[in-house]
């Protein structure tokens, strides 16, 4: 509904309001989850939530290949315009998929959060198999590989699946609210500052580049729905490309040990 009482309201398209749009989707998806299939809500509310926001996304890739029609050399502006609106909707996103799972009791609450918490102990898992590696060389080729394959993988949902993009940016922003509250609700304040801390440095790499994969997909789709080739943004796209990969070495370097 509320991509209609945006359709010509582009004025409206702002970091706020797609901040705003964030965390309302994720808490009304994961009410509508929990009542309508529960046993499913884990996935479900991620889904409702991208079937929710993805026309309004959308509206602002069609806006930005509308203007870059009309104004070639607008191409930095629709970019970094577009870029804020994604990740002010992730954020908005993260807070609120952490209110609904703060909002619900048990166990209604487990089961909102299955496959998060699932994921986070596969995560654990690569983690203890990192430990266990006789070299920082042989840590770094495996988490390059994995973490390359998610950030190529990012690229080509939001490429050929424009939703499946979109799809990645609300399982990631459940995925950090689910490592949020259970640090915080299974360890201290103190505790869990610091193993989140302990995550940060080879964490915010990661997930730069997981990002940058998202919107260099969107991008390359704003390049493809233009009526002509825009030479100015099909560069960037590249450069975004090879910015994204970088990303994700760094942080490789940093988890093998290497920093």
């Amino acid at each position: 509904m509320i991509e209609y009482l945006l359709a010509d309201r582009r004025r409206l398209f702002t970091p706020f309001v797609f901040f705003s749009s964030g965390i309302f989707y994720a808490v009304v998806s994961a009410v509508t989850a929990v009542i309508l299939f529960p046993s499913q809500a884990s996935v479900g509310h991620v889904l409702l939530a991208t079937i929710a926001v993805a026309p309004v996304l959308f509206r602002a890739v069609s806006i930005g290949a509308d203007v870059l029609d009309r104004e070639p050399g607008a191409v930095i502006a629709i970019q970094s315009w577009l870029v804020s609106l994604y990740f002010s909707y992730m954020l908005g996103a993260v807070v609120g998929f952490q209110f609904a799972y703060l909002l619900f009791p048990e166990p209604h609450r487990s089961l909102l959060l299955q496959e998060q918490m699932e994921e986070l102990k596969i995560i654990e898992g690569v983690k203890v198999n990192i430990t266990g590696m006789a070299s920082k060389e042989a840590a770094f080729w495996f988490i390059l590989e994995n973490n390359l394959r998610v950030y190529l993988i990012a690229i080509i949902l939001s490429l050929l699946y424009g939703t499946g993009g979109v799809l990645l940016l609300n399982w990631n922003a459940s995925i950090i609210a689910a490592l949020f509250f259970s640090k915080f609700s299974q360890e201290t304040v103190s505790e869990a500052v610091a193993s989140l801390v302990s995550i940060i440095p080879h964490g915010f790499f990661e997930f730069l580049g997981y990002f940058t994969g998202g919107i260099t997909g969107i991008l390359m789709g704003v390049a493809i729905i233009q009526e002509g080739w825009n030479t100015r943004l099909l560069r960037d796209v590249l450069i975004l490309f090879v910015m994204g990969v970088l990303f994700v070495v760094f942080g490789a370097f940093i988890e093998a040990g290497y920093l």
